[in-house]
This record gives C-alpha cells, sequence and structure tokens, in this order.
C-alpha cells in the first residue's frame, strides 16, 4: 500500500532532506516517535497514557450536525517484560490485545446534539492525512493516484482520477483541503521537484494549479489558495528557517505575497479560510491574527493577544475559527499554571472561558491533544487534557456534554 505521512512528520523532516528520502523518511520519524513515546509511557506504568499512545484521536473538523474525528491504534502492543518497559506495565494489558490485528486509521461521526457515534466504512494507514470541510472527507486512494471523497449526508463515496505522471510509485500524496470545487494535495518523493501543492477542481476534472510549498499547512477560500514556501536568505540561497506567506489565485495564477518573515519562531503554521478571507497567525510572547480580504487584495482584520512572559501551549495558541468567533488555547498569565480554552467573538463583545486546569497538577496523558474546534456555529469540542474525553459546548444553552473515544475494554 501506499504510505502516507502526518503533518507533525512532515514538518520534522526538512525540505532538503524529503526530497532525498521520499517515504523512508515518514517510515524513520514514526518509528523514532513511536519508540520516544513508548519510552515516556512504560517507564512510568500508567494505563492512561498507554491508552493515550494506542488510540489517537485526532478532530478533523465540524457542523452543526456532525464532528468528524479520527481514530489511529497500535498494530501490537510491545513486549511488556523487561526491555523498555522493565516489568512496569502488567502483562495482562497487553496480552489482552490482539498482536495480529492491522495497523488503521478509522473514521467516526459525533452527533453533538445526542452524543452519538457512528463508524464510518473508512480506514486509513495510521499516518495517512485527510481533510473535510464538514460536509465531505477526502483522502488519497491507496493507488495513490486518485483522490476519495466521502459525502458525510449520503454516505456516498466518489473516486476522482488524477491525470500525472508523477503520482503513484515512490511519489507520497496526501489531501490536505477541501473547499467548494476545490480538493488541494500535497506531493513528494523521487518524481517530484521539492514539495507541491496541486489543486484539483472537480468541475473541470482536473488539476488547475501547482505550487512548489515548504510545509503542508493550506486553505482554500473561493477561487484561492493560501500556502507557505521556503524563503530565500541574503545568499539567494532556500533557507528553511526563512518561510514566506502566498496566496493565488487558482484559475488565474494571480499570486500576492501576504507575509515574508526571517525568524523562525514568528509564523504561525495554522491557515484558515472564512468569509471572502484568508487568516494566518504570527508572534512569540504577542500574537496575532491577521485577515486578508481577496476582494479587496489587502490586509483588512486584525487581532492581537499580549501573552509576553507566558508559555504558549502547543499546538498554536490559536486553535480555530469560523461562524461563532475564534479558539484560543492559552497560559492565563505569567504567574499561574492554569490553562484556558477561550471563545473570542469576531467583534469586541465579551469573551468565553470554555475550560481551565492546572497544569502542574492536573495534567493528564492527553494534555498537549487540545484539539479545540468549532462544529458550525452552535457547538465547540474539545479533548480534556486530564481524561481524554471529548468534551461538546452547546453555544445557545451553556451546557455541555462528554463522550468518551477512549477503548478502555481491557
Amino acid at each position: 500500500m501506499n504510505r502516507h505521512i502526518s503533518e507533525p512528520t512532515l514538518r520534522a523532516c526538512p525540505a532538503r532532506a524529503r526530497r532525498r528520502v521520499g517515504k523512508a523518511c515518514a517510515s524513520f520519524l514514526s518509528a523514532i516517535c513511536l519508540l520516544v513515546a513508548i519510552v515516556n509511557t512504560g517507564c512510568g506504568g500508567d494505563v492512561d497514557r498507554f491508552l493515550a499512545l494506542i488510540n489517537s484521536t485526532s478532530l478533523i473538523a465540524g457542523s452543526d450536525s456532525a464532528f468528524i474525528f479520527a481514530q489511529s491504534e497500535a498494530a501490537q502492543c510491545p513486549t511488556p517484560n523487561g526491555g523498555l518497559f522493565g516489568e512496569s506495565l502488567q502483562p495482562a494489558l497487553c496480552d489482552s490485545l490482539d498482536p495480529n490485528r492491522e495497523t488503521m486509521r478509522s473514521h467516526m461521526l459525533l452527533d453533538p446534539a445526542t452524543l452519538t457515534t457512528t463508524t464510518l466504512n473508512i480506514s486509513l494507514e495510521p499516518f495517512a492525512s485527510s481533510a473535510s470541510d464538514g460536509e465531505r472527507l477526502v483522502w488519497i486512494g491507496t493507488d495513490g493516484q486518485s483522490i476519495e471523497s466521502y459525502d458525510i449526508d449520503s454516505g456516498m463515496t466518489t473516486t476522482y482520477m488524477l491525470d500525472d505522471d508523477r503520482l503513484g510509485g515512490t511519489t507520497t500524496a496526501y489531501a490536505v483541503a477541501v473547499k467548494g470545487d476545490y480538493i488541494a494535495i500535497t506531493i513528494f518523493g523521487d518524481n517530484v521537484d521539492g514539495s507541491r501543492i496541486l489543486v484539483y477542481s472537480i468541475g473541470t476534472d482536473a488539476i488547475v494549479r501547482e505550487v512548489e510549498v515548504y510545509l503542508s499547512p493550506a486553505a482554500i477560500e473561493g477561487d484561492w489558495l493560501i500556502y507557505q514556501t521556503a524563503g530565500v536568505n541574503d545568499n539567494d540561497e532556500i533557507d528553511t528557517d526563512y518561510r514566506d506567506v502566498y496566496v493565488v489565485n487558482v484559475l488565474t495564477g494571480e499570486t500576492d505575497l501576504l507575509a515574508a518573515f526571517v525568524d523562525d519562531n514568528s509564523l504561525g503554521r495554522t491557515f484558515w479560510g472564512y468569509d471572502g478571507r484568508v487568516f494566518w497567525t504570527t508572534g512569540t510572547s504577542e500574537y496575532f491574527l491577521h485577515g486578508y480580504s481577496l476582494a479587496e487584495a489587502r490586509e483588512d482584520f486584525g487581532r492581537s493577544w499580549d501573552f509576553t512572559g507566558t508559555t504558549v501551549l502547543e499546538p498554536l495558541l490559536i486553535t480555530d475559527l469560523g461562524a461563532g468567533g475564534i479558539l484560543l488555547a492559552q497560559h492565563s498569565s505569567s504567574n499561574s499554571d492554569t490553562v484556558g480554552y477561550r471563545l473570542v467573538p469576531w467583534d469586541d463583545s465579551e469573551t468565553t472561558t470554555l475550560f481551565e486546569f492546572d497544569s502542574s497538577n492536573e495534567a493528564g496523558a492527553w494534555y498537549r491533544n487540545n484539539d479545540l474546534r468549532f462544529g458550525g456555529t452552535n457547538y465547540v469540542i474539545w479533548t480534556d487534557p486530564q481524561t481524554g474525553e471529548f468534551v461538546v459546548y452547546d453555544r445557545a444553552t451553556g451546557e455541555s456534554g462528554r463522550f468518551d473515544p477512549i477503548d478502555r475494554d481491557f
């Protein structure tokens, strides 16, 4: 089967190295990450941390009717006695797992009103990347030369064949964005000069735009694609510490440089398209959300948050935006270990604190899995860092419910 690579793994592999090693980079780095996780998990003998390792969940997108999340399971349990684990992990825990089961990434729908789930008939490799706009889920087919698109309402899957000689074989491809008529995929490998994003048009059944990129995040808004390139340093050589943000019209090729940066920590790697704008973040202690009007070809929105002296959570401070406003995850002050998840309206009205906890003594195995996402205009969802449960917040009523996506049946 064609090997896919996840966004965190891609970030760990520099652009030049990716051009040389292709799929081997994904396999090697994935193994290293898994090894580190096993060491950190097994030494403590903490069952919750073990569960967090083998049941990796990630929220992909949401609408008012359903949240889409993916879950990967480990193929087998490492030997519990001796080696990295010592005797801290009970043998019964590992013996209860099927050592021969395949490692797959399954996808599920969570109804925010009833907190019930539906398992989709979609299983991908664990490092495969899927993208969604809340209505469709798209991914690259196992042949590496097609896009599969699952319609959430109808339950129907449509296959789009990609007519490109570079695809398949040693080329790695995965979906990064879908919106309207367009699906964006990233490709790299032996048949590709660097890393590139291809934009496929459903209406014309063709690849309508190709751009060279440094990292894979991308957003689509209308006929525009926002993406990131490696910049050029003073010696006119490619330098991965220089990252520039561009927007390109996929039909006309009109391109505009939105932001150029020389500080490796100054540019956020998450982009959004919403309401005729594209958005990106900058900052280290003071985070700034930029909004660029596509119709007026100018930056016309800005919002800043000053957290000087604080340690900002990973992933980025701003985790999502949409009709409901802007979602933040942050340390609340420089002298506190309290972590807050907050909802900031587009206007200057009052910010809503959704969840707070003390990271010094209340953080659990899911501390870094702070998926904070909108579901349409009515709902917000996040992962409880202490329990691993999904918390669904109803903005209309102010009430919340919980759903546990983790398989704890051992």
